[in-house]
């Protein structure tokens, strides 16, 4: 928001008038806040023992779904955008009937994110991980996306696609287990965003679909899961020191919200 004085410059004009608000940028904030509010609301809800036992298999694919991460601001120059996010994990209920899964996966999760863009609109981006062990769990992935961004008069807008698929070894079922987790993602979202001196809000909406297995090393079982899901997501990017930092909320079907923190360095 940003506060403004009328001024005369002649001789023996009057004081300045009062702090006048442009009706404009206060509206831009205000739904900007109001879309957060909205995303972190919780309305969890009561599930049956099959529901909750799915519903921890895609919860983990939902958290390492490959979100925007970003304002989709159009970029003047051919330019490559190198960044770090890190995705924190939220609290879960990982209790099934009446037995606790005994998850506990890092509090963190971080990932290298790679984007080319293109002064007439064009992304494509790419995120990988290595299978390197951390807290004794190894999650290894590979993800792709593809948008295109445009100006919409004072506003901003891409459409994307993405893909990712991963695989997470760790004690997911019992402690000291190597038990084998997979995920399958895919789907596409809208944002639009304004900028706003040197930050930009930006909000929107996606769908997608996710296929799971489970392969559980005590019993040999294999559990699998598929859902079609969708998600709301709002946030701001701002430049600062010549770093493009991001916080975007997401929020996925009625039982799921968390947010990711983003840096990149353009060039």
């Amino acid at each position: 928001m940003e506060l403004t004085r009328q001024a005369s410059a002649s001789f023996g004009a009057g004081p300045p008038g009062p702090p006048r608000l442009r009706p404009r940028r206060v509206a831009l904030w205000l739904a900007s806040l109001l879309l957060l509010g909205l995303l972190c609301a919780d309305r969890a809800q009561a599930v049956t023992f099959l529901e909750q036992a799915e519903r921890l298999q895609v919860i983990n694919a939902f958290l390492l779904d490959l979100r925007p991460g970003q304002a989709p601001v159009p970029v003047t120059a051919p330019t490559l955008d190198l960044g770090v996010e890190l995705l924190p994990q939220p609290s879960i209920n990982t209790k099934v009937g009446s037995k606790e899964e005994p998850i506990d996966t890092p509090p963190v999760v971080p990932r290298v994110r790679l984007r080319f863009l293109w002064p007439w609109g064009l992304m494509l981006g790419a995120t990988a991980n290595p299978p390197v062990p951390v807290l004794g769990f190894t999650a290894t992935w590979l993800g792709a996306e593809a948008g295109l961004r445009t100006a919409l008069g004072p506003l901003h807008g891409e459409l994307r696609l993405f893909t990712m698929q991963a695989t997470v070894l760790g004690p997911i079922t019992e402690r000291e287990a190597q038990d084998e987790f997979r995920m399958a993602n895919r789907g596409s979202d809208v944002r639009l965003g304004a900028v706003l001196g040197p930050v930009s809000a930006y909000a929107g909406v996606g769908r997608g679909s996710t296929d799971t297995e489970l392969h559980v090393e005590a019993d040999g079982a294999l559990l699998t899961a598929s859902q079609d899901y969708g998600y709301w997501l709002a946030g701001v990017s701002a430049e600062l020191a010549g770093w493009l930092l991001t916080f975007e909320q997401n929020r996925t079907e009625d039982f799921l919200y968390h947010f990711l923190l983003g840096a990149s360095l353009r060039f």
